[in-house]
């Protein structure tokens, strides 16, 4: 072999590595639907291919021909020194190609070096292994880690699991997990074979008697329990199919004795099939999935209480946290090479959840600082509504609030049984306190004593340093949108107002919220089509977008046809969240392929005493939605539902009040 061999050998490995990095990052910014598994296999072969390439001509001993005046003398050049290399067969594609990159550009940089990969660790010279994080002391948790997440159907009442549980499960002890009312609900898991290995390397032989190694594109539709509609789809086609392309006379002179029965088994297999995959659905799923595979379809759970999307979680205290560990036998290694392998992976980001990436949005309900909510700060203090919720307000990285009420000087806040609104100016200290970042302007009683009050209350929030949008000065600051950059990840906040009264919207002069002209099908449709457009031109210049409306009030958990429809279509514009800000009930959800929709949040700080007990209830109860974007993508939603008491003080409502309420928000969504 001479060396002109090796250097081709070498570049080829590198375009390789590089065609394939890539293939990969063409495949993550574009959103191809390409599934997880068949990426997975090309991983594969590119990895079995590189180490073909890479491992077989360096063992060989090169030589090269030199020219004398009358002959060619062959000598002979000294062998390379050859690094042998482990990569345990648990360590998940990515990782695995990530590794061998690196050892390339480090090991290929020298014609003194060259390597090749082993299955026995013993004789490895670099050995890569993946270890359990869970239950380090302090000093040896790793910089960068790899996470895996249990997951359930957003619409499960299961939202909190036990590592000893899970174990129980996993060896067959018990078949079951408890929701939040503490119901056994029987529990099958799916899991891809990626994390099975992993799993099964940390927790022995699974002897689960409800376990299931699937496809990772199977995942979503076994938790969500569409298998079940598919199959039965499926069967409809097939049935219409063959009608259309079967002549029924000949079909009935065809069919002989044998053919008959045949055709009976066909149907009893069918049946039998059918009633297998609806035995399944009426069974919860849950599975085990990588941190970065989140998506809002997938209810995150806790585990011994600890949530993976929370940004202060401590690695070692979390069961499904693992490092990719690197060990070097330094007996023959040079120092160079021992220094730079070492310092590379140390520097090296082998983790699926880096805290940088996660971007948290916090979006609220109503808020209107006058009435009850008024005389309970004017006698317990300004800050009183907020003492049983700011450590949840806080814990943000964008927290939203929707003011309705515009700060009048000399305002009698509290006075009962009125619906013409003020709030004190000091009541400012309350919105401070509990860090918002950005004010929603669409309410509908923010002129009620006239809009030179809701410019005084702009000039408020622009000395504290506090964004605002779907309201403004003027018209065309009503319509211009809040805009925030966190860590290179973009957000934008527009919203508008539908129901008016007229007074309340902005004009070309004064100030209001941003309008949604309702008074007649032709102006709505122009104000609906130019909010559109800038959705659209948000979308398109890197923002994630998040469009709010104060829509037409119902007393229900579910949204009407009609609201449906318009949030629907702000999705379709390129919002991936909209939230309707109106609603003193909290409502419904819709989970779509593009976007996310909650109709209605109820109220955060605004008193309500109806008469009517049912309604009492509803309009103290609220959500408050906590959206979690990774790398720039929304990944999961986490409905934080709330309690008012005293009319002022939102609290974290007890497991039996969230169950009684997400059964109803559950019911009232759109699937």
């Amino acid at each position: 072999m001479n060396f002109k061999k090796k250097s081709f050998r070498f570049v080829t490995v590198i375009s390789i590595l590089i065609i394939l990095l890539l293939f990969l990052i063409l495949f993550n910014f574009t959103g191809c639907c390409i599934s997880k598994d068949s990426v997975s296999d090309f991983v594969k072969g590119i990895i079995e291919g590189t180490k073909s390439l890479t491992g077989k001509g360096f063992s060989e001993v090169e030589t090269k021909d030199v020219e004398t005046e009358g002959s060619v003398i062959e000598t002979s050049v000294s062998e390379p020194v050859k690094f042998k290399i482990y990569i345990e067969e648990k360590i998940p594609d990515y990782y695995e190609f990530l590794i061998i990159k690196e050892l390339v550009d480090i090991l290929t940089k020298s014609e003194d070096y060259s390597y090749e990969f082993i299955s026995n660790e013993e004789q490895a010279d670099f050995i890569f292994t993946i270890e359990s994080c869970y239950e380090k002391p302090e000093e040896q948790s790793p910089d960068s880690s790899i996470f895996f997440v249990p997951v359930v159907s957003f619409y499960s009442m299961i939202e909190d699991i036990t590592w000893q549980a899970f174990i129980g499960f996993w060896d067959g002890s018990v078949t079951w997990f408890e929701d939040i009312e503490g119901n056994e609900i029987e529990t099958k898991i799916v899991i891809s074979q990626e994390v099975f290995d992993i799993l099964e390397k940390m927790l022995g032989e699974c002897r689960a008697e409800n376990l299931e190694v699937v496809k990772n594109y199977e995942i979503l539709p076994i938790i969500e329990g569409r298998k079940v509609q598919d199959l039965e789809e499926e069967k409809e086609e097939q049935k219409t199919v063959q009608k259309e392309g079967e002549d029924e006379e000949q079909y009935e002179q065809e069919q002989d004795t044998g053919q008959k029965k045949g055709d009976e088994k066909q149907k009893q297999e069918e049946q039998t099939e059918l009633e297998k995959q609806k035995e399944d659905a009426s069974i919860t799923s849950l599975s085990i999935i990588p941190f970065d595979s989140l998506r809002p379809e997938f209810k995150v759970l806790s585990l011994d209480g600890l949530l993976v999307l929370d940004k202060n979680l401590e690695v070692s205290s979390y069961p499904l946290a693992f490092e990719i560990k690197l060990d070097i036998k330094d007996g023959r290694i040079p120092e160079d090479i021992f220094e730079e392998v070492k310092n590379s992976f140390n520097d090296k980001q082998f983790s699926n959840r880096n805290t940088d990436d996660i971007v948290t949005v916090m979006m609220t309900g109503v808020t209107a600082l006058t009435r009850q909510i008024a005389a309970r700060m004017d006698k317990h203090g300004v800050l009183y509504p907020a003492e049983k919720i700011a450590e949840v307000l806080w814990d943000a990285d964008i927290t939203h609030i929707s003011n309705e009420v515009s700060f009048v000087e000399n305002c009698y806040a509290a006075k009962p049984y009125t619906t013409v609104f003020c709030s004190k100016p000091e009541y400012m200290e309350l919105i401070k306190y509990i860090d918002a970042d950005v004010i929603e302007l669409t309410g509908n009683h923010l002129n009620d004593y006239g809009s030179k009050w809701l410019s005084y209350t702009i000039d408020i929030y622009d000395r504290e340093g506090i964004s605002y949008f779907g309201g403004g000065r003027n018209l065309v600051d009503a319509c211009r949108p809040a805009l925030f950059e966190i860590n290179g990840y973009k957000f934008a906040f527009l919203g508008a107002n539908t129901v008016g009264p007229s007074y309340d919207w902005a004009d070309e002069d004064s100030a209001g919220s941003a309008p949604i002209n309702t008074t007649s099908e032709v102006l709505k449709e122009i104000d609906m089509q130019k909010f559109e457009n800038i959705v659209k031109d948000l979308a398109g210049r890197g923002y994630n977008v998040i469009f709010t409306f104060q829509y037409h009030e119902t007393e229900n958990y579910f949204p009407t046809e009609q609201q449906v429809l318009d949030f629907e279509r702000m999705i379709d514009a390129g919002a991936v969240i909209v939230s309707g800000s109106q609603s003193h009930v909290p409502q419904g959800v819709k989970i779509l392929n593009n976007g996310f929709i909650n109709y209605g949040l109820g109220n955060l700080f605004f008193g309500q005493q109806p008469r009517d007990a049912l309604l009492a209830l509803k309009v103290r109860q609220g959500i408050i939605a906590k959206h979690v974007f990774y790398k720039g993508s929304h990944i999961s939603t986490v409905l934080i539902s709330t309690m008012i008491e005293d009319a002022s003080q939102p609290r974290v409502m007890t497991e039996i009040e969230r169950a009684e309420l997400l059964k109803a928000v559950f019911k009232g969504s759109i699937r």
